[in-house]
């Protein structure tokens, strides 16, 4: 039956058979047929004694030591509908319980792992991995407005240092026409190499603090398996959408009209703060570019403005931009950070 239906073509079998194999094994196994590229999950447990700083650093040779957490304890479907399916694992590994919901979408590609950990071991650390079949020299990593790409090969010295690298809401990497975006809420170790991507989930040191992480754990981490580059995957949108998920509120009959308070015309261009000024009744909008590329952008307020000006990050003032009506226009230019204030 498994064969079967990862031979078909309709996204519906694939689903069926992603979850067949979760259900009776408990590991997660990719298969995109456009493409025919393998996506795997696992999760590995890794002895973590460093000679230093025991609560912030990893030794290199770290991965010498490892075990995998593949002690399936159960395994159901606690939901399934039009929008989504959620099987729910759970696993044992010495005195701890991890617990993860494994969400799939029928609107998107994107996986989720609600994952819930009971961790009570000292001295290890937990990485969730991804062997990715594809072709790939560096990986691009998120920070605060903007992106970075880092090698992922080990020609060098630096190369080699860079074994654990800091990001922020998601990372990828991709060759010429897919791709592998891995995303998460709240954990910023993620490491690669040639072969696979990982990000680091727990590290639970004993200095200074003796039982530090061997508490309860709730966080998420998604991928998004895609065709193109993470640009045309628009991945830092969809890291955005895991990171601040939709609330909902109670509406009247389809009459509710809820404007934005601010929106852009440009997917390359992302609000990232919206706050009160530091000396004076207005409000100061921050955005910034990232993609890497340049756009004329469409700045639509929720309500027509007093006025509008550009500002420095301290919030100096660099003169008043037009306004028709409730929109102001603008150029930006690659990674560039912009902020205005709007009275």
């Amino acid at each position: 039956l498994y064969n079967l239906l990862r031979s078909q073509e309709e996204k519906e079998a694939q689903y069926i058979a992603t979850a067949l194999e979760i259900y009776v094994t408990g590991s997660l196994n990719v298969f995109n047929h456009k493409t025919n590229v393998n996506i795997q999950n696992r999760i590995v447990c890794y002895e973590n004694r460093p000679h230093n700083y025991d609560a912030w650093d990893i030794n290199i040779y770290y991965d010498e030591h490892s075990w995998e957490v593949d002690d399936l304890v159960s395994s159901e479907i606690v939901a399934e509908g039009p929008v989504l399916t959620k099987i729910r694992n759970e696993y044992r590994f010495n005195k701890s319980r991890i617990v993860q919901d494994v969400v799939f979408y029928a609107a998107m590609d994107r996986v989720d792992f609600e994952t819930y950990v009971d961790w009570k071991e000292q001295h290890y650390m937990l990485k969730a991995h991804f062997p990715v079949d594809i072709f790939y020299n560096d990986a691009t990593y998120d920070i605060q407005y903007g992106n970075v790409r880092r090698a992922t090969h080990k020609n060098t010295s630096w190369d080699v240092a860079r074994f654990e690298v800091c990001a922020h809401k998601w990372m990828d990497v991709s060759e010429g026409n897919y791709g592998f975006t891995l995303m998460n809420d709240c954990k910023y170790g993620h490491s690669a190499d040639e072969n696979s991507i990982a990000l680091t989930l727990l590290k639970s040191s004993t200095e200074p603090n003796e039982a530090a992480d061997q508490e309860e754990h709730r966080f998420t981490y998604s991928i998004l398996p895609h065709s193109g580059d993470w640009r045309v995957a628009a991945s830092p949108e969809m890291a955005y959408m895991l990171n601040i998920p939709v609330t909902a509120v109670p509406g009247q009959g389809g009459k509710a009209t809820l404007p934005a308070f601010a929106q852009v015309d440009c997917e390359n261009v992302m609000i990232e703060s919206v706050k009160r000024a530091l000396n004076q009744d207005a409000t100061v909008i921050r955005l910034y570019e990232c993609y890497g590329e340049r756009a004329h952008v469409t700045l639509t307020l929720g309500g027509k403005p007093d006025s509008v000006h550009a500002i420095s990050m301290m919030e100096d003032d660099q003169g008043q931009l037009p306004v028709n009506g409730n929109t102001v226009e603008f150029d930006i230019k690659p990674y560039e950070i912009l902020s205005f204030m709007v009275k």
